[in-house]
């Protein structure tokens, strides 16, 4: 099963604009962190085997996946898929729970140095930028 977000997020390829860019940087819209964190969740308890995040203004995606080894991506068409490894998708559900939890993430973003599978570059950048970032009001 397959736990897809449309309208999700705007993708920024660095590079030659291409999807296997030496960088990749997913800026997360506004009032979509709680589906997202669920999404993450279900990803790590092993309850959907891929999350879909679609760009708000076209058909790529970016799709996540778990119980990578070692944290991954590849481009197939116009998708990315980025494997994370166990601790990486802790990583992210923590940090997301978080941000849910205090209304805003308590940095603006998170990012993840993965190994390209079948690509040019032998590592890449993905950077998620997450809507709301500072100090948590309580």
């Amino acid at each position: 099963m397959n736990w897809r977000l449309a309208g999700a997020c705007s993708l920024t390829v660095g590079g030659d604009g291409t999807l296997m860019p030496t960088g990749l940087k997913v800026r997360l819209l506004d009032g979509l962190l709680h589906q997202f964190c669920i999404g993450l969740c279900l990803l790590d308890k092993g309850l959907v085997e891929s999350l879909d995040l679609v760009e708000s203004d076209s058909d790529r995606v970016l799709r996540l996946t778990a119980g990578a080894r070692s944290t991954s991506v590849q481009s197939i068409k116009n998708k990315i898929v980025l494997s994370l490894d166990g601790t990486e998708l802790e990583r992210w559900v923590h940090f997301t729970l978080r941000a849910v939890r205090d209304g805003v993430a308590e940095v603006d973003h998170l990012d993840v140095e993965a190994r390209v599978e079948g690509g040019e570059a032998e590592a890449m950048t993905i950077v998620v930028v997450f809507p709301a970032s500072g100090s948590p009001g309580r």
